[in-house]
């Protein structure tokens, strides 16, 4: 049943992909499973946010509405939801507003709160003829594709680097030199914040 999850989720919009997921697979095994729904709405959950006081996003910016119990709930949701770029919390009414852009106003209401989410960008970088350490192995297994050898690496938060030797997907958790070896394409995970973030 989750195998035709996965093929549904994957022609959705972003913006409704993740939700609708969650309340699919809680359906299914009782209980929510983020990093499923992650995975099928291809989202990346290596996101930082930070407060802008006394700011409101954009309403042409506004893309959902929902009433959520906590601010580190309506943090989740977005960081969760490749489409939201901020988000804005009222607990007075416990309402969330996520957005599709940065752009901001003033606000009157004093306790609203307005957060700007940043996100690592990853990016897979190849070496053809080459492998990791035999002894920094953390874990082996059979894929067909050198290509998806590293999809599976990009997709796990711990995997840093992978080798491939035409059958088995070494993986590593840490950062590892490559080792030249004819017949194995070696591949490192690269990521970076965006260029607007400044690190304050």
């Amino acid at each position: 049943m989750l195998s035709g999850l996965w093929l549904w989720y994957r022609e959705k919009e972003d913006v409704q992909c993740y939700t609708k997921c969650m309340a699919t697979v809680e359906g299914i095994l009782g209980m929510p499973l983020s990093s499923l729904c992650s995975a099928v709405c291809g989202q990346d959950l290596d996101c930082i946010t930070r407060k802008i006081d006394g700011m409101k996003g954009l309403d042409e910016y506004l893309i959902q509405a929902k009433e959520v119990p906590t601010l580190k709930k309506c943090e989740y949701f977005c960081n969760h939801l490749t489409a939201c770029k901020a988000f804005r919390y009222l607990p007075r009414n416990s309402f969330c507003f996520l957005y599709s852009e940065h752009g901001h106003v003033k606000e009157d209401i004093s306790d609203s709160s307005f957060y700007i989410k940043y996100c690592i960008s990853c990016s897979m970088k190849s070496t053809k003829n080459a492998k990791g350490p035999d002894d920094e192995i953390q874990t082996v297994w059979e894929v067909p594709s050198f290509k998806e050898c590293e999809n599976d690496c990009f997709k796990s938060y711990r995997c840093v680097v992978v080798h491939f030797d035409g059958k088995r997907c070494f993986k590593f958790n840490s950062k590892v030199e490559p080792i030249m070896k004819t017949g194995i394409n070696f591949s490192a995970k690269i990521c970076v914040m965006p260029p607007e973030y400044d690190g304050k």
